[in-house]
């Protein structure tokens, strides 16, 4: 998925789906992809899916849309951990500092593997 978009429906990054005007940067929408996966463990499996697209197996045709209105509402992230699962609860604090940059709208601004990479911890305190 390097030169060309190939991901699914969360985890395809919503420029891929517009072929956004800066180009297709697949090391940006891989990490658009972490993101997704750790909401997903935070949340429980497919809120993604639910909260970013609305549900449903087909995204339809205005889901970049959706996905950009979602990720702009003020609180969206805060309001997203605070109903994480019990066993997740413990990483809400480093989940609020990475998410925000995984799932930026803007690929040039998510962070990378290399920034993301230090701030990974094995086990958080509680």
């Amino acid at each position: 998925c390097v030169a060309a978009p190939c991901a699914a429906y969360p985890y395809l990054a919503p420029e891929a789906d517009l072929g956004g005007e800066n180009g297709y940067d697949g090391k940006a929408a891989d990490m658009w992809a972490v993101g997704v996966t750790f909401l997903d463990a935070a949340r429980g499996l497919h809120v993604a899916q639910r909260v970013l697209l609305g549900g449903g197996d087909s995204p339809g045709p205005r889901w970049a849309d959706r996905v950009r209105d979602a990720l702009r509402r003020e609180g969206f992230f805060h309001e997203l951990l605070e109903k994480a699962v019990p066993e997740a609860k413990k990483w809400r604090p480093w989940l609020h500092a990475v998410l925000p940059g995984l799932l930026s709208l803007d690929a040039r601004d998510r962070i990378t593997a290399v920034e993301l990479e230090p701030t990974v911890v094995i086990a958080p305190s509680a």
